[in-house]
Parts: C-alpha cells; sequence; structure tokens
C-alpha cells in the first residue's frame, strides 16, 4: 500500500526506516516534516541526518492516487475532510476551501493529509469478549485503535450471530471487504442512519457493529435499534466513562450498554484500559 500511495522518494523513506506493521499513521504537511505514528511513539521521518519535509507535489501524488486520477469524483468525500483507499486506509484532508451557503463545496488546494493504516490484531478482545452479553461502546481520544478493536469483535461475533457491518467510511472492513471481519454483510460508504433503517428491514441482522458515533442523531438511532433487540457494538471519541456520563449526547447510551471498553495509546496503541460491564 505505501509503495503504491506515496511517491517513490518518500515510500523509500519510510519503508527503509519503518516495518509496515509498526506504522499507524503518516502525516503531511506542506514544508513541515514527515510525522510517523507507530505503535508506541511518533518521529520525525528522515532522509539521511535531515527531516523529510513534505511537498506540495508529495501531497498532490497521494490525492491523486487515492482518487484514481480523478480528485472530482472524490470531491464528495473530501468536502467531509476524508478520502478513503484500499485495505481500509482513510486520508484525513485539510486545506483552502470554498464555502457557500455555509456549506464547504470544495477542497480547492490540499495542504495536509493524515493517513491512517488500519491493522488487524486477532486476539485483542479476548480479554472480555466472551463476557459481552448485550451492546457495548469502545471509547478513547483518536489513535487509539478503536476501529482494530470493532473489526476484531465484528470477527468473532460473526461465528455466533448474524453481524452486520455499517462501514460508512471503508475503514473496518476495507474497499471490497479487503479486511478480515469474519462471516459479516458490510454495507460501506452510505451514512449510518440511512443505513440502519435500510439494512434491518433487508438483512435481519442480530448485530450491528459500526463505526464512530459523534452526532445526536448517530445516537438517537443506535437507541432505537438496541430498544428493537439487536445488539450494537459502535465507537465513540472521550477520554474516559466520566467525560461520557458528563455528555448530555452520549449519557443515556452508556446507560443503555451492556459494557464500555476504554482504549488507550500508553504504552502502546490499542492498549485496555478499563472494561465496564452494567
Amino acid at each position: 500500500m505505501i509503495e503504491k500511495l506515496f511517491p517513490k522518494p518518500l515510500a523509500t523513506a519510510i519503508l527503509s526506516s519503518y516495518g509496515k506493521e509498526e506504522i499507524t499513521e503518516i502525516r503531511l504537511r506542506v514544508g513541515k516534516p514527515v510525522v510517523i505514528h507507530l505503535m508506541d511513539r511518533r518521529e520525525y521521518l528522515h532522509r539521511g541526518v535531515s527531516c523529510y519535509m513534505a511537498t506540495q507535489s508529495d501531497i498532490d501524488r497521494v490525492v491523486a492516487v487515492a482518487s484514481g486520477f480523478s480528485v472530482y469524483a472524490a470531491n464528495d468525500e473530501l468536502v467531509r475532510g476524508f478520502m478513503h483507499f484500499e485495505s481500509g486506509v482513510r486520508i484525513g484532508a485539510c486545506g483552502y476551501g470554498t464555502v457557500e451557503k455555509g456549506s464547504v463545496l470544495s477542497l480547492k488546494t490540499i495542504t495536509s493529509l493524515a493517513i491512517r493504516i488500519p491493522h488487524e490484531v486477532k486476539g485483542c478482545a479476548d480479554s472480555f469478549f466472551e463476557k459481552i452479553d448485550k451492546s457495548a461502546l469502545i471509547v478513547s481520544p483518536p489513535g487509539c485503535g478503536k476501529t482494530t478493536m470493532l473489526r476484531e469483535l465484528a470477527r468473532l461475533s460473526s461465528d455466533k450471530l448474524t453481524t452486520l457491518i455499517i462501514d460508512e467510511r471503508f475503514e473496518i472492513a476495507g474497499v471490497g471487504i479487503s479486511l478480515d471481519v469474519g462471516n459479516c454483510d458490510v454495507i460501506s460508504g452510505v451514512p449510518k442512519t440511512v443505513a440502519y433503517e435500510n439494512t434491518i428491514r433487508a438483512m435481519n441482522p442480530e448485530l450491528i457493529v459500526t463505526d464512530e458515533l459523534f452526532r445526536q442523531e448517530d445516537v438517537a438511532a443506535v437507541l432505537d435499534i438496541m430498544r428493537s433487540g439487536v445488539r450494537v457494538y459502535a465507537s465513540v471519541h472521550a477520554k474516559d466513562l466520566s467525560s461520557l456520563e458528563a455528555s448530555a449526547v452520549f449519557s443515556p447510551l452508556l446507560k443503555e450498554v451492556g459494557a464500555a471498553v476504554v482504549l488507550t495509546d500508553k504504552p502502546r496503541v490499542g492498549t485496555v484500559k478499563e472494561v465496564r460491564f452494567a
């Protein structure tokens, strides 16, 4: 993936310094050092004794490859701040936008990218999986392994429950279900609130696995699903459970789930910090 997505000099610098399995994120900012996020630390990328400085050309190349050399075709994603690439790679984007009536119409010049590298960590849920018998939340700040944990929970659950993954940003299962999620049904690239209603009627799932909940309508939809008898595993951005308890949006959800798993990146990404059962 790195060889395909990045310009050759940048890809060579990355792969000569790090193993693919170590990297969780690569950040490019025009005129700034390339930052490599690893499982247990982050570092500036070096080429020889100097930091590798990202150029506009580097960023343009990544965007071109990820969009299939048609940035226009990827505009619907870019105005929401991201693009997807093969194998579950998500690319966050910032730059100069065009806004009309409060809505972003396009990103004219992209000046920074955050390339998230997915990992399959089989066994990461073994310490608590068998104890979950209701819906569950995976909780952490960004970049602590929530999606990896959801992927593993989906894989393990698919042998026991009819499992549906709602993969709005192609992160859990990847493009074309390129990551191991077991025997799951997958709907990708569809907003959660649309997918919930359509897939429950069409696919009759016993468990829905979905990625980050942000908005009030996301939470309301998940609560409706849970109250209809379908189990839900979802992720939420928060520092800890007390932060969720203090949130008017998320506290009702926390009260309804059977388990809440808090992750941290100390000493490394994906460390289980706390598991609370109802």
